[in-house]
């Protein structure tokens, strides 16, 4: 069993609306669907269709959560999702007809708020799955007070257990996760360097930082740009496939997967990074 941990769960509407105004100067909406979206979905798909058993840990509440969760079941994705006293945020996805293709805008509210007991049940909840884990993928960050310190406490515990955690950090949360010593760290290069010059250090000593903590590889991702995956030993660069070749999809979380694969089944790097 592979856990995949995300407090970036959304229920998104999807909508897909013509072109021009109709007579009474309504954009038509030709058809709409809710699904789930969100941090941890990417990693989660990709790792089942790759013939893993997965589970997807976070928290849901109010209606949205509960139409979350059957969304999660129509898929056939297994879940444990806490209650949450606020409602599951919602995202909007318009998909517009253009001249030249399809244009997507999509808006999110702010991840779910979570508080002191249910980030502890959440913990719990956690630790019950842990004994029969074989990886760990914690994936995005939560602006709230306190993630920063749960997040922590689930990679410590993942790695007491002695099972490969992988990280994927989307915000303020990196300088924390680099001081938590997961197995491998995924970042996007500009926040790795926005981190450093908020640090008051260079990107070296922010790189020591990782691998003192017992990090085992930080890797640094750049749009469609090669990857750069360092280790204490030196640096090497990959080429994943453009995101035009996976359906642009989060391609970051894909990543994030296969590089968890290769801890949990010895893959080699190569293969694992193409995932990505």
């Amino acid at each position: 069993m592979i856990l995949v941990v995300s407090l970036q769960l959304y229920l998104q509407r999807a909508q897909f609306v013509g072109q021009d105004l109709d007579e009474a100067g309504v954009v038509p909406v030709h058809g709409a669907h809710f699904e789930a979206s969100g941090g941890g979905l990417v990693a989660a798909r990709t790792l089942r269709d790759l013939g893993q058993e997965v589970c997807l840990l976070s928290a849901k509440g109010g209606v949205t959560g509960e139409l979350l969760a059957k969304e999660l079941e129509k898929e056939g994705l297994r879940n444990s999702l806490v209650e949450s006293s606020t409602p599951t945020p919602m995202s909007f996805r318009l998909h517009g007809r253009q001249r030249y293709g399809i244009e997507i805008e999509e808006y999110r509210e702010e991840p779910i708020r979570i508080g002191g007991e249910e980030m502890r049940e959440l913990l719990r909840n956690y630790d019950s799955w842990l004994p029969g884990a074989r990886g760990v993928l914690l994936c995005g960050d939560s602006p709230y007070p306190g993630a920063d310190m749960l997040y922590s406490e689930i990679l410590r515990r993942g790695r007491e257990a002695g099972i490969p955690v992988v990280a994927r950090s989307m915000g303020s949360g990196l300088r924390e996760r680099l001081k938590s010593g997961p197995d491998v760290l995924i970042a996007r290069r500009q926040e790795f360097k926005d981190c450093a010059a908020a640090s008051g250090v260079d990107e070296g000593e922010l790189r020591e930082t990782a691998f003192a903590s017992d990090t085992g590889a930080l890797v640094l991702t750049q749009g469609v740009e090669t990857v750069v995956l360092w280790t204490e030993e030196g640096r090497l660069h990959l080429l994943p496939p453009d995101t035009r070749s996976r359906g642009g999809q989060s391609p970051g979380e894909a990543l994030a997967a296969g590089l968890l694969l290769r801890l949990v089944q010895d893959w080699d790097l190569q293969p694992a990074a193409c995932y990505g």
